[in-house]
């Protein structure tokens, strides 16, 4: 016949010096409790956790939950790159429109009409860019 495991880690039916002992407990390990009690309790919290994340909604309406479900709070060096953002985007936007100038300028034969011309529009469209995307946060 095998050992008992609890013997061999010296938790027998005598208890040890702590006062606790494993014979206080029936033997199925119940507590004394009715043995569906625990699955009882476990659909019970898990209604509770149902009910509870059903009224969260801080009182927003669907159109207003689907709406900021995308935004997070605010992180660490989050308005640093929105900055940085921006910054690249209006640099960008009218370099890449003065280039297009330039080129139509060396391509037209004419001097510096279409240069000015192309940064003008790189600066409008980039500036509304930025605007266009600080309204979708």
């Amino acid at each position: 016949m095998s050992e008992d495991p609890r013997a061999r880690r010296g938790d027998t039916e005598s208890g040890d010096a702590g006062g606790s002992s494993r014979a206080d407990l029936p033997p199925d390990g119940t507590d004394g409790r009715d043995p569906d009690a625990w699955h009882r309790d476990v659909e019970e919290l898990g209604a509770r956790i149902r009910e509870v994340k059903a009224a969260d909604t801080s009182g927003m309406s669907a159109w207003e939950r689907r709406r900021t479900a995308g935004r997070r709070g605010y992180e660490p060096g989050q308005i640093s790159g929105q900055a940085w953002n921006t910054l690249g985007t209006l640099i960008a936007g009218t370099a890449v429109w003065a280039a297009i100038g330039f080129g139509i300028d060396r391509l037209a034969g004419t001097g510096m009409i279409f240069l000015p011309i192309g940064a003008l529009v790189g600066m409008a469209g980039s500036l509304y860019l930025v605007i266009y995307r600080v309204r979708q946060r």
